[in-house]
């Protein structure tokens, strides 16, 4: 993880955030990439490298790793708005093809429950990240034009 992503970590830790490392970085697993080929490199070395980055409510938490591997104890997994919004969608075919063409479009970065359920993804086509909310998770609007512009915002907003 380059030194960017590193000051950004140390901005979100003085604002409270609790921060986490893997000693080595753990890699994505193959069937994550499968689907999320596009992800950044920016992106990638972060979530291999951070073991957990919370709020200090605990109610926001940057997705890594182990998220994306199911091994952290979150009463959330990481594509949990996709799959709440398949339930929806019931026997609906074409609505299932739009929702899950949405999320290969959309990878999640960061789960919010604060106020309701909301998330941070990273959009393909622009790299940006958009944010989006219950109970219409396929409606988005734009945070910051990259991750890493993201997590300075996150570190401004939670001091």
């Amino acid at each position: 993880m380059d030194e960017l992503y590193r000051q950004a970590l140390n901005e979100l830790a003085a604002a409270g955030w609790k921060i986490e490392f893997h000693t080595q970085p753990q890699l994505l697993p193959f069937e994550f990439l499968s689907r999320y080929p596009w992800i950044p490199a920016g992106y990638r070395a972060f979530a291999e490298a951070v073991k957990r980055a919370v709020s200090p409510d605990e109610t926001v938490w940057l997705l890594t790793v182990n998220d994306f591997a199911g091994t952290t104890d979150s009463a959330f997994v990481w594509n949990e708005w996709e799959l709440q919004s398949l339930e929806a969608a019931g026997n609906d075919v074409a609505w299932q093809q739009s929702i899950q063409q949405f999320w290969s479009n959309h990878l999640p970065v960061l789960t919010s429950v604060t106020s309701g359920y909301g998330y941070f993804a990273l959009e393909r086509k622009t790299l940006a990240v958009v944010a989006g909310e219950a109970p219409e998770f396929e409606t988005t609007s734009l945070v910051a034009p990259s991750f890493l512009e993201a997590l300075k915002l996150l570190a401004k907003t939670t001091a």
